[in-house]
């Protein structure tokens, strides 16, 4: 005896309501998910660029210094 899987013992308008319920969990899964990681790497991001002005900045002065001692 073959057993039927849900999709074949359904509608069609059933089983196509399934797949977009489906859908929309993986949806609103993923959307958890971002809305975890986002502030997190939404830090390192802003960490990483002040980091970055910093060192710019400090090569700029460091430059400015060296260029006065040689004048």
């Amino acid at each position: 005896m073959r057993l039927l899987t849900i999709a074949e013992s359904m509608p069609v308008e059933q089983s196509s309501r399934h797949v977009f319920a489906a859908l929309l969990d993986y949806f609103f899964y993923f959307l958890q998910i971002v809305h975890y990681w986002a502030p997190i790497i939404l830090l390192l991001f802003i960490a990483v660029t002040v980091w970055r002005i910093y060192l710019i900045q400090e090569d700029i002065l460091m430059s400015q210094t060296k260029n006065d001692k040689d004048t």
